[in-house]
C-alpha cells in the first residue's frame, strides 16, 4: 500500500484521494479474477484495463 500511495502522491494531492485510489488499485489487483463483465463488447481483460486506466487518470 505503501508503493501505491506513494505513486498516486506523484500526481495527486489530496490525501483522501490517494487512499480511495491506492485501496482501488489493490483491491483491483487482488479481485480482478473475481471480476464479472456483463457489458457487450468488453472482455473481463479489457474491462479491468479499463478500471486501471481510470485510476490512473490525473
Amino acid at each position: 500500500m505503501e508503493f501505491l500511495r506513494k505513486m498516486f502522491g506523484t500526481f495527486v494531492t489530496d490525501p483522501d484521494e490517494i487512499e480511495a485510489r491506492s485501496t482501488l488499485a489493490f483491491a483491483l489487483a487482488i479481485g480482478r479474477h473475481f471480476i464479472v463483465v456483463d457489458h457487450p463488447g468488453h472482455t473481463r481483460r479489457e474491462a479491468v484495463q479499463l478500471a486501471g486506466n481510470h485510476l490512473l487518470r490525473p
